[in-house]
């Protein structure tokens, strides 16, 4: 294992420690709701809805380890889990961000022009029963291909899309302006990282604070 990977194995095993100590609780993650008849795409549907989350994976082809995906779920400010994140064994990382902020990653990704798969039903970002046999009890979200998974769920309906590997660094950086909070880019960069793209000023070690960004 060269040292990228080491130091991603330890930063990996670093974010759960993380986010155990900084947020309040482990607060359960979305779960898909009943459906219910609206005009539009589920895709369009879910841009608008206020229940909107959205998973990001991703992860490198040479990587000889585990990399979890990032949820990000809107919070009010006013809610304690507001600009930090926690780590859910094997579903990934929940980042709390305000709506807004969820929103506009939603308006951000749709402006990729990505090849969207919909459907009327929600996708569920809770860890789901490993096959039969399998030596652990819950399967490891893993993307289906070699770029970037991104998977929108909404009481209305989901939509998932592939940024292809290609085109992340160029592309990617659009994503980081649909936040204020510094919770919500770092969680934009350290995926930019494993991507090995350049992120001028960004040090994946340095942990961010619950602040908003300085324009």
């Amino acid at each position: 294992m060269d040292s990228v990977y080491r130091f991603s194995l330890l930063f990996i095993i670093g974010l759960a420690v993380a986010g155990a100590l900084l947020c309040p609780g482990r607060p359960a993650l979305l779960r898909g709701q009943i459906h219910k008849e609206t005009h539009g795409s589920p895709f369009l549907r879910c841009l608008g809805a206020k229940d909107l989350a959205i998973r990001l994976m991703y992860l490198p082809p040479a990587s000889d380890h585990t990399i979890y995906p990032t949820i990000f779920q809107g919070v009010e400010p006013r809610d304690l889990r507001f600009g930090c994140w926690a780590f859910h064994w094997p579903s990934g990382s929940v980042v709390f961000v305000a709506p807004s902020e969820v929103a506009a990653l939603g308006e951000a990704v749709a402006k990729l022009n990505l090849k969207w798969q919909e459907s009327s039903k929600p996708i569920s970002f809770n860890a789901e029963p490993a096959e039969p046999g399998s030596p652990v009890k819950y399967k490891v979200p893993v993307p289906r291909g070699d770029g970037l998974q991104v998977d929108l769920t909404c009481e209305e309906g989901s939509a998932t899309a592939e940024l292809p590997p290609e085109r992340m660094c160029a592309e990617m950086p659009s994503l980081e302006g649909a936040f204020e909070s510094l919770r919500g880019l770092y969680s934009i960069q350290i995926i930019e990282h494993e991507a090995n793209c350049k992120i001028p000023g960004f040090d994946p070690k340095r942990l961010p604070d619950r602040t908003t960004r300085s324009r």
